[in-house]
């Protein structure tokens, strides 16, 4: 008869796991912050587009 297997991860690896993930997120988001710092906001590229083309008629 064969010994039965666990049913899951021990405690310790699904806690190792859970602080990795949560340390991953944290990472992402840093990552994402600054990633998109210099973007402007949507109504103001806009506005920036249009007053370029007002600048520009024959375009």
């Amino acid at each position: 008869m064969r010994p039965s297997l666990p049913k899951g991860p021990s405690p310790r690896l699904s806690q190792a796991l859970s602080s990795m993930i949560v340390q991953g997120v944290k990472w992402l988001k840093s990552q994402l912050k600054s990633l998109f710092s210099d973007v402007e906001p949507p109504n103001s590229m806009i506005k920036k587009a249009l007053g370029e083309k007002d600048g520009h008629p024959f375009v």
